[in-house]
């Protein structure tokens, strides 16, 4: 015996028994039992939102060429081009030139003044914040911690800070 053989008699054999199954179902009269339907695999299809971002990237693609192509057109000089020389009529007199001169000084003095103005400051806020720290650090006395006021004047001398020239620190900060 073969094994083509063998396995038609097994088929043979599977045959005779569903028959015999069909056969006792309706003797019986019962419905027939159902079987689970067999799971179909599907294409995988594109969905829109795969196509809806192919057509995004294909626009987003589209614009970065014709933009490149445009700067590059651009940037080309056309070689007979015209060119006109720049003329005036204008012509500066004495008095216009000093008048703008003595504009642009007196900006300059403003501005020289405003800085030193921010350089007080500054300086003022940094004893302060230095005086602040080394109370808090070193755990001392709350009263010993220094404000300023509206006015960018002290409270009070800085009580853990070496002050070089005491008199012009008092005269600059103090009230």
């Amino acid at each position: 015996m073969t094994v083509r053989t063998r396995r038609r008699r097994m088929r043979d054999e599977e045959w005779e028994d569903m028959r015999e199954e069909i056969d006792d179902i309706l003797s019986d009269n019962k419905p027939a039992p159902t079987r689970p339907a067999p799971i179909k695999r599907r294409k995988k299809e594109t969905t829109p939102g795969y196509l809806i971002a192919l057509v995004f990237l294909g626009v987003l693609l589209a614009c970065a060429i014709y933009l490149t192509w445009m700067k590059r057109s651009d940037m080309q000089i056309p070689i007979s081009m015209p060119t006109q020389e720049a003329q005036s009529d204008w012509q500066p007199s004495e008095g216009h030139v000093q008048n703008e001169l003595d504009e642009v000084y007196a900006q300059l003095e403003k501005l020289t003044s405003d800085n030193e103005e921010i350089y007080r400051r500054v300086s003022l806020l940094g004893s302060v914040c230095n005086n602040n720290f080394y109370v808090v650090r070193n755990k001392k006395p709350v009263s010993d911690m220094v404000a300023v006021k509206r006015d960018w004047r002290l409270d009070k001398v800085p009580p853990h800070l070496h002050i070089s020239e005491p008199e012009e620190y008092k005269e600059r900060y103090l009230d």
